[in-house]
């Protein structure tokens, strides 16, 4: 056996495959649960919804299934190519987060743990400035995402394999204290024609504290800004995960 290094196209189709299979029955359901709490029964029937970095469509295909309309957003191709297949109904659209621009379209849109590999808070705010832009008036925006003062950074440092059938994953975790990111430096090996094939990656996170996330929603216009501690308050302890979940709204032009 020979190790094979990919080409960058071929280590995000590879990176897509294993993204679609992570996601487990209960953890969508999870994260289907915290959405009912805090997004869907405040929205109309019906409504049209946004799922930014929707990655392989698997909540889309959930919300598909409600009878709502769905749209999704994510930058990699070979996610959304896994968001066809699992949502063949909703529309999908090859876009960064920091950059997309979309009419005043949906009622609501919501943000599943993608925020933190947002690194500044300008980076963050013109997110935040998109989605403002995206929504109807009185829209609802929510996210969930990991902060300071419930997870530090400290926490997320060590050293953590993955083993699977069809790959073994190897991530080490250091911290950059000054700028509160997380650097997770990867190794993926695939199996495939009987040769490993290793994919080198580095993904970095931020940890950005409650108020610098309130103060960039409240700048670009989002009004009704709430917070919620998403392991004490949003899910059965036997499921507790930490973060914080956002919830705000563009208000009503009077």
């Amino acid at each position: 056996m020979s190790f094979v290094s990919p080409t960058p196209a071929d280590f995000y189709n590879v990176f897509a495959a294993i993204q679609n299979q992570r996601k487990s029955p209960e953890d969508i359901q999870l994260t289907m649960k915290f959405l009912e709490q805090l997004f869907l029964q405040y929205l109309p029937e019906k409504a049209h919804i946004l799922d930014l970095c929707c990655g392989t469509g698997c909540f889309l295909k959930e919300l598909e299934n409600k009878g709502y309309k769905t749209t999704g957003i994510d930058v990699i191709e070979a996610l959304l190519n896994y968001a066809r297949e699992n949502a063949p109904n909703s529309q999908l659209i090859l876009e960064d987060a920091r950059s997309f621009e979309l009419p005043p379209t949906f009622d609501g849109v919501f943000s599943q743990m993608s925020l933190n590999q947002i690194l500044t808070v300008k980076e963050l705010t013109s997110v935040f400035h998109n989605v403002y832009n995206a929504l109807l008036e009185n829209g609802l925006f929510v996210f969930n995402v990991f902060v300071e003062e419930s997870y530090p950074y400290e926490k997320r440092i060590g050293e953590h394999t993955e083993i699977k059938d069809e790959y073994v994953r190897a991530t080490i975790a250091s911290t950059h204290p000054e700028e509160r990111v997380v650097e997770y430096r990867t190794s993926l090996f695939r199996l495939i024609d009987g040769e490993w094939q290793r994919s080198n990656y580095i993904i970095c996170n931020k940890h950005f504290t409650i108020a610098e996330i309130q103060s960039a929603l409240k700048n670009v216009g989002f009004t009704e800004i709430s917070y919620y501690d998403y392991e004490k308050e949003l899910t059965p302890s036997k499921e507790r995960q930490p973060g914080v979940a956002f919830s705000c709204r563009k208000p009503l032009i009077r």
